[in-house]
């Protein structure tokens, strides 16, 4: 019995030993072309807010609401409904 658990451990040693050259072989050292640098540089500019007065009146979303629905105003601007 012992020789079976002698022979497990030898192959999974070598699974794992190939297995890392087998990523060490593989790694990447440069980005390829075009590719933007990675790590820490400028940080990138806020994304900007809908303008004015964007979806409201006839760019506003609009739908017909269920019967017996109760009709609330929003708690914010950001809901068109509640």
């Amino acid at each position: 019995m012992r020789k079976a658990g002698a022979r497990g451990s030898i192959v999974l040693l070598a699974l794992i030993t190939f297995s890392g050259l087998l990523v060490g072989a593989y790694a990447q050292t440069t980005l390829p072309p075009g590719h933007p640098p990675v790590g820490k540089g400028e940080p990138t500019p806020p994304i900007p807010g809908p303008p004015p007065g964007s979806g409201s009146g006839s760019h506003g979303l609009t739908w017909t609401a269920p019967s017996g629905r109760t009709k609330e105003t929003p708690s914010t601007p950001m809901r068109r409904a509640q």
